[in-house]
């Protein structure tokens, strides 16, 4: 772009100024030539030049075409992606310029057109539906006949203290993992008056390699010195805030006396809901393994499977079972619910682990049942397959 001023040449010669009064007037035309640019972006209309020259020459208005998407021949074009040109950046700048200019002056400024965009989905192909992923626990279901499910708190069920330690380690961690670490901790530390007045960098370096090392080592020690200060006793149980269920405890304030046998008082409470670190999965262990013992209710020991065809053995069994503390445990634990599902068919009862219902079970879920397998449990409900087998022996879709 070049431009003449006056009689002498501007924009592609060189500059050579032969007097003050040339160069002024050159200087001008370079104002004008910004004037009208300026103009240009901003949508004013064009003015003649600036005057004031010092010689008295007068440059000539310089006209800047600037391209709009109207008057190009691709406008009629389908709507699709175009390639960026220059009239395209200056058409973004000149729209720029005017809404600014008019939201000085109070007009509502011109929307902007919406951008083309190219779809990321087919419209010949419809979205396949999204299906929610359930989680699912499966685990071994041992025979009925065995002697015992496969859990730790089984073996622990004389040593309270030890079981309610073992929760602390299987808590967030593997059982072949926790439980290796565990003997060697109750080794060391035999007894709550041991664990008591451990060092705590010794207990940390138990569980240096579980995780939360220092949040267990603190609970263990903490659990040790109240076991020492009030070890749990019948007749004495204290409040444990929202368990089992949303609003128990409340009755009971923090600083209550211990309160008496359930048998005198009919508020929520536990012979170990004062000791530290214990949540409801802790809870849940030891009344299903050790609450029974202590109230002289008998042994968590399971009872011997009456033979077939003595019925008179069978019901006085199951008296003896009902009115043990585990039949009234809902645990959210999922080995205990599989734990208690398959204690239930011992005894001949289909169990509901979410609202602790039970029908008894015919003679064919028993049978099919006796021989063990695998317990696979969701929130549809639950089934179960024959170790090594696919022989589904109920349905996913009852809790029972």
């Amino acid at each position: 772009m070049s431009s003449t001023c006056g009689n002498g040449s501007f924009g592609e010669s060189s500059i050579e100024p032969k007097s003050p009064e040339l160069l002024t007037s050159k200087i001008w035309a370079l104002v004008n030539i910004v004037k009208q640019i300026e103009r240009a972006f901003t949508g004013e209309p064009s003015k003649p030049d600036l005057e004031g020259s010092a010689t008295g020459l007068v440059c000539r208005p310089v006209v800047l075409r600037v391209s709009s998407a109207s008057s190009s021949p691709l406008s009629s074009a389908p709507s699709s992606p175009t390639w960026p040109t220059p009239g395209n950046f200056i058409e973004a700048r000149d729209r720029k310029g005017k809404d600014k200019l008019d939201e000085k002056k109070g007009v509502q400024p011109t929307p902007s057109k919406p951008r083309n965009s190219w779809s990321k989905t087919s419209p010949y192909f419809p979205p396949s539906p999204k299906v929610p992923k359930e989680a699912i626990s499966c685990i071994p279901f041992p025979p009925l006949s065995s002697t015992s499910f496969g859990l730790v708190q089984e073996s622990l069920a004389s040593k309270p203290f030890h079981l309610l330690i073992a929760v602390i380690f299987l808590n967030k961690t593997r059982g072949a993992v926790a439980m290796p670490v565990f003997y060697n901790f109750i080794t060391r530390f035999a007894n709550p008056s041991s664990l008591a007045a451990a060092n705590i960098g010794e207990v940390v370096s138990f569980f240096q390699n579980l995780g939360l090392q220092n949040q267990r080592a603190k609970k263990c020690i903490a659990l040790a010195k109240a076991w020492l200060e009030h070890p749990p006793a019948r007749g004495k149980r204290w409040r444990k805030l929202n368990y089992p269920n949303p609003g128990d405890g409340k009755g009971i304030k923090a600083d209550d006396e211990p309160v008496a046998d359930e048998t005198e008082d009919a508020r929520i409470a536990w012979e170990v809901g004062h000791l530290p670190g214990i949540g409801a999965y802790g809870i849940d262990s030891w009344r299903i393994f050790c609450r029974d013992e202590l109230r002289g209710l008998g042994t968590a020991a399971l009872p011997d499977l009456p033979a077939e065809g003595d019925d008179v053995s069978r019901k006085k069994t199951e008296e003896e079972e009902l009115r043990k503390e585990w039949t009234r445990v809902l645990p959210l634990d999922k080995e205990l619910r599989a734990y208690l599902r398959w204690r239930w068919m011992r005894s001949g009862w289909e169990w509901n682990p979410k609202t602790g219902e039970r029908r008894r079970a015919d003679a064919r879920a028993i049978n099919e049942a006796a021989a063990g397998g695998v317990i696979c449990e969701g929130e549809q409900g639950w089934s179960m397959s024959r170790e090594g087998g696919h022989d589904e022996i109920r349905k996913m879709g009852s809790l029972y």
